[in-house]
């Protein structure tokens, strides 16, 4: 697989507004994720103490300004059609991570120290030809705030899920699972292009893609990874020779 390494301009913020404690409800922290979302946030991945949890962020089409309103997160363990296959709730004392994430950027909370802690990455192009007048004020603007030109690759990772289980898709997740082992999870993506006629050869169309930092050692100049983010999740096609 051939990497195109581009550049970013990478904002860090990690002086997030205070996250719930650990003896607070699911629907705190559920308010607490809606209210940091930005209008590119589009999908949730969390893993819990009872197993993964997939979202995913919806708003009001009709409302002129719902891109300024909360986002609602919808999880796929909100279906009752999935139960008892899928389950994991938002719960503070239950989260071990929990990726809020978009094409442009990824809000990270972990648990560590009895305590949960945040983290968001927003990327915008470094240079953009021509850019002027407001953009190029927001720009100076941004860098003013602690942005940093990055290098960055792409990666897409391999998602377990070779079939539709009979529940399908609901609420604009599907319900699917994997091989003879059957483990399922609802992903938030529909018409998955799953091959009957091929399942025997478990193809697995499912790809959740990373976004890879790059920095440079100063005293070797060393290439490495310096951070990751979540960048979106998609379908593509396995090839079976």
């Amino acid at each position: 697989m051939t990497r195109t390494v581009e550049t970013t301009q990478r904002t860090t913020d990690t002086a997030r507004p205070p996250l719930p404690r650990l003896d607070e409800t699911e629907a705190d922290l559920r308010a607490w994720l809606a209210q940091q979302a930005w209008p590119g946030a589009r999908w949730l991945l969390a893993h819990t103490l009872e197993g993964v949890v997939w979202g995913r962020l919806t708003r009001d089409a009709d409302d002129p300004g719902a891109l300024d309103a909360p986002a609602q997160i919808v999880l796929g363990s909100d279906i009752a059609a999935f139960a008892p296959s899928v389950r994991g709730r938002l719960i503070p004392a239950q989260l071990e991570s929990c990726h809020l994430f978009g094409p442009d950027g990824e809000l990270f909370v972990w648990r560590d120290d009895n305590r949960l802690h945040a983290r968001l990455y927003r990327d915008r192009p470094a240079a953009v030809n021509g850019e002027s007048g407001e953009n190029e004020e927001n720009g100076r603007n941004e860098a003013e705030a602690g942005s940093e030109a990055c290098d960055y690759f792409d990666e897409p990772q391999l998602l377990w899920g070779t079939q539709t289980e009979p529940a399908g898709e609901q609420g604009g997740f599907t319900l699917v699972s994997d091989g003879v082992q059957g483990f399922r999870h609802a992903v938030p993506l529909t018409q998955i292009p799953f091959d009957p006629w091929d399942a025997a050869q478990k193809q697995r169309p499912l790809r959740l893609w990373v976004r890879h930092y790059l920095g440079r050692d100063p005293q070797d100049g060393t290439v490495t990874i310096a951070g990751s983010r979540l960048l979106r999740l998609d379908v593509d096609r396995i090839e079976v020779d």
